[in-house]
């Protein structure tokens, strides 16, 4: 997926993790990821992956109003570089 700024993220996807939010397993993907929200290597089952990066589901937050976009269904937005929810991105 790549970076609009001021458009939605449309490839936010969750993905399984078998070592231990597109939909890909982590067990395809050749070593474990980083999180792009807090560094630490993803060992969850479900791992998300929005802007060209890899997130804890917990980790995918609004930049503005740190509201979890980790969601299933959850749609979030970019401007100027940061993820966004639909009410910030809005503003």
């Amino acid at each position: 997926m790549t970076p609009k700024t001021g458009g939605s993220v449309a490839g936010l996807s969750e993905v399984e993790n078998t070592n231990s939010p597109s939909n890909v397993m982590n067990s395809q993907l050749p070593r474990a990821k980083s999180c792009a929200g807090c560094g630490a290597k993803i060992v969850d089952k479900f791992l998300l992956y929005a802007m060209d990066r890899y997130w804890h589901t917990g980790c995918l937050k609004c930049a503005c109003c740190q509201a979890p976009l980790g969601e299933i269904g959850s749609s979030c937005f970019t401007k100027a570089g940061m993820i966004l929810c639909r009410n910030d991105y809005i503003r």
